[in-house]
């Protein structure tokens, strides 16, 4: 979802969902890989031009599911860059 708030930014807000199945293969740990993940990602975006953008999210998780013992973040952010022509 895209919210203008001026001319120049924007509020932005995702939900982000994943599945990932179990590891196969002779060297995979089936029991420790693999879950179900959602996430709630709001963000803002700031117009550089008409044709570049950046913009940056914050990535909360909502549901964790994983298989066995696995490391997962509490939080997560990305930024970037567009250019449209």
């Amino acid at each position: 979802m895209n919210y203008p708030l001026s001319l120049a930014w924007s509020g932005l807000l995702q939900v982000n969902m994943h599945f990932k199945d179990r590891d196969r293969g002779m060297n995979a740990e089936p029991l420790d890989s693999g879950g179900s993940f959602l996430w709630l990602s709001p963000g803002v975006s700031y117009s550089l031009t008409r044709a570049a953008k950046v913009y940056g999210f914050g990535q909360l998780p909502l549901y964790q599911r994983v298989n066995g013992v696995q490391l997962s973040s509490g939080w997560s952010a990305a930024a970037g860059a567009s250019w449209h022509f």
